[in-house]
């Protein structure tokens, strides 16, 4: 019974975590560019993808995914940064000042949906 209730429990966490995962960060589309042109003329669906998936790949190594709208735009213009640095140190990635500006305009553009 308590490997029962064991499994059901793990199933029940993955199956949120990916749903969730799944929220954040499914179908980017030429609104999501539209809602950001105010704050970044140059911003491209291309960068807004290539965010989301720098944002899936290095920051879910270290910690859960934050919801967008969880910051604002100036929490993650602060955020994104120092995660970006602090990742290139202790994690060795070499994430770059575009891979930087794409992952905030990503966060910026989601935060505004």
């Amino acid at each position: 019974m308590n490997k029962l209730f064991f499994l059901a429990t793990l199933f029940f966490a993955v199956g949120c975590t990916v749903s969730k995962k799944a929220d954040l960060t499914s179908g980017l589309t030429k609104d999501d560019v539209n809602r950001v042109q105010d704050l970044y003329a140059d911003v491209t669906l291309e960068e807004l993808n290539k965010g989301m998936s720098l944002y899936e790949a290095n920051c879910d190594a270290c910690h859960k995914l934050k919801d967008p709208k969880s910051e604002g735009i100036k929490g993650w213009n602060h955020h994104v940064p120092e995660m970006v640095e602090l990742s290139n140190e202790k994690k060795g990635t070499k994430l770059t000042k575009s891979d930087e500006q794409a992952i905030l305009r990503y966060l910026v553009s989601m935060n505004r949906k």
